[in-house]
């Protein structure tokens, strides 16, 4: 089903924790929570350390590589800006064993996307706001 043009795709609702993130977006860079005592990574913005419960969280830029952990093909029409099928995908940041980020895989068939694929970030702009999106890893494409 081809989307509706007339209806728009809903735009993200930054809040004063997760401001960073739309803003590097809007930048082409993908940045993620990283905790200053323990050191490790948290995805989606919190106010506590889920791992050593500290307040003293900062944003750090990610890579933007990492691989497939799980996906699924939507094949349901959830809001009329959407064309199905399309992909959504859990990638593992390979910053950290388990950073996981739900996103889309573009630039790949739905039947090409598979568990371990290497993917890159990429960047989806649109009205007034930036998504970052995953694609085929150049590896991938080549080998």
């Amino acid at each position: 089903m081809e989307p509706t043009a007339a209806i728009p795709k809903p735009a993200p609702s930054p809040t004063e924790h997760s401001q960073f993130f739309w803003d590097a977006a809007r930048e082409h860079k993908l940045m993620i929570q990283r905790c200053d005592d323990c050191q490790r990574y948290i995805h989606w913005p919190q106010l506590l350390c889920p791992f050593c419960q500290s307040e003293r969280l900062s944003p750090a830029e990610m890579s933007g590589k990492g691989s497939v952990y799980s996906f699924c093909i939507v094949n349901h029409v959830f809001h009329p800006a959407f064309a199905v099928p399309y992909s959504l995908v859990l990638v593992e940041l390979d910053e950290q064993p388990g950073l996981r980020m739900l996103t889309n895989i573009v630039d790949c068939p739905n039947d090409a996307i598979r568990i371990g694929m290497a993917v890159e970030v990429t960047f989806e702009d649109g009205d007034g706001y930036t998504l970052p999106q995953f694609r085929p890893a150049a590896a991938e494409v080549q080998g």
